[in-house]
């Protein structure tokens, strides 16, 4: 492409009966393979976060009863 952007296309093609030719079909399917990433994208961030407030919990959970012990004294 001049601009640099790559361009998703899917392609079909059907002999026609009777005739010398053939049926193509081009679909430009470029929006919905960048729409793909993106989803992709947000589903890996929705998973680091689970995971580091998962690791944030517990973290707490260990933390917790140590300050309380050291507030007494």
């Amino acid at each position: 492409m001049p601009n640099g952007k790559v361009k998703h296309l899917l392609d079909w093609y059907h002999p026609l009966q009777n005739h010398d030719c053939v049926l193509a079909v081009v679909i430009d399917v470029t929006k919905q393979k960048d729409l793909e990433a993106q989803l992709r994208q947000a589903q890996k961030m929705e998973s680091i976060s689970v995971l580091t407030g998962g690791i944030a919990h517990k973290m707490n959970n260990v933390f917790t009863p140590i300050i309380g012990y050291a507030e007494m004294f």
